[in-house]
């Protein structure tokens, strides 16, 4: 989960709300305390001061990136949702949407082909409609504070080469990346020096965290 606010909250964007992955359990096994998004995730917002969002990305279907959406809806006011274009057709993300304080009216599907720019950030993938998996994950990146970040969501190796195709002059001074990583790609089959650029940035700058947090 990633949150990146302008100065005096003047504009606040969530990528991702985290989740728990549940197997099923018996009814004894079942707790009945508060949720974890209401109890880190929301608490965590509100007291940085985070009581609106304006920009929620859920990057792909997976519950451990959009399990917490309902609960932390329920306490902090989200403006509009982001997902990649054909998850908001996916049963999945229906029934998250129920459960939310938000409806159809507040959820925008992305894609580079209908939309480019939200807020401070460039939409880099996806590129069309898909299902709301891996490979469809939502990439952004943005300039905060003098600091390139590029967000990958849990995009694929192949997703990461065509980024790098379309885009072969991106850099990023910091780079976060799915657990697939972008270890996969290969340099040397590219015409581009992206691929170069993101391997090293690696090394030296890739983050995987909690929480960033950048005021602009």
């Amino acid at each position: 989960m990633y949150l990146i606010k302008r100065r005096f909250n003047s504009e606040v964007t969530l990528i991702d709300t985290g989740g728990k992955v549940t197997f099923q359990t018996q009814p004894w096994q079942k707790r009945h305390g508060k949720e974890n998004g209401e109890t880190v995730v929301a608490n965590y917002l509100l007291s940085k001061g985070v009581s609106r969002v304006d920009w929620l990305f859920l990057t792909h279907q997976d519950t451990d990136h959009v399990g917490n959406f309902p609960v932390v809806t329920k306490l902090i006011k989200v403006e509009k949702i982001l997902v990649p274009s054909g998850m908001e057709k996916r049963s999945s993300f229906k029934k998250r949407l129920m459960l939310s304080a938000n409806n159809n009216d507040d959820v925008i599907p992305v894609s580079t082909k209908k939309i480019r720019q939200v807020g401070q950030f460039k939409i880099l993938h996806p590129f069309e409609e898909g299902q709301g998996s891996n490979e469809d994950s939502i990439t952004v990146t943005a300039a905060v504070n003098g600091v390139n970040v590029i967000i990958s969501g849990d995009l694929d190796k192949n997703g990461e080469l065509k980024i790098c195709k379309k885009h072969p002059d991106l850099r990023a001074d910091i780079l976060k990346t799915g657990h697939h990583a972008v270890r996969h790609l290969q340099p040397p089959n590219m015409s581009s020096n992206c691929a170069r650029s993101l391997l090293l940035y690696q090394r030296e700058k890739i983050i995987d965290m909690g929480i960033l947090m950048m005021k602009h």
